[in-house]
């Protein structure tokens, strides 16, 4: 409370032209510069946000996925992006991260992957997915750039590597 006490008496001092010839330029221009970009930051919607914070992301995904049209790009390859199917989100142990695809109660896909950060686009209400390398992946999964080469229904289980961004989008 202090902080913010000696904070608020800057703030007003600010407001007083006598009391402004006191504090330092320095001071002044930190007081001027947060003041400023609060009112924009007030009045205007950013473009995009960019959410690092793991509870986060997960709790948005739980919500979004299963309502979602799922793309996955390859930051190598200029090809367009690949829709993949999903029905469910879940976070396993140390943050690895499935995403199910289940077809009349059956499981058919398990994709699992590592997030790194979560961009939100107030643009074209998309989220895109940035991905970690996932340190020791099980024999049974695939890399997915190796699903796409032959029949990509063969593999139920696959992982994504930090060559690959995951986008969601609003179901049209």
């Amino acid at each position: 409370m202090d902080k913010y006490e000696s904070y608020l008496e800057l703030q007003r001092n600010l407001l007083d032209e006598r009391e402004r010839e006191l504090l330092s330029n320095e001071l002044v221009s930190r007081l001027l510069y947060d003041e400023h970009s609060k009112m924009i930051i007030e009045r205007t919607k950013p473009d995009e946000l960019i959410y690092e914070d793991k509870g986060t992301i997960f709790s948005m995904l739980r919500g979004v996925i299963p309502i979602s049209k799922i793309m996955v790009k390859s930051l190598n390859d200029e090809q367009k992006a690949k829709q993949i199917q999903l029905t469910d989100f879940q976070v396993g142990s140390g943050g690895i991260c499935k995403m199910l695809y289940f077809n009349n109660g059956i499981k058919v896909k398990e994709y699992i992957m590592e997030i790194n950060k979560m961009t939100y686009s107030h643009l074209n209400l998309d989220i895109v997915l940035e991905l970690n390398d996932i340190d020791s992946v099980d024999k049974e999964y695939v890399a997915y750039s190796e699903t796409v080469r032959g029949f990509g229904n063969m593999y139920p289980k696959i992982y994504f590597s930090s060559d690959k961004k995951i986008i969601t989008t609003k179901v049209k």
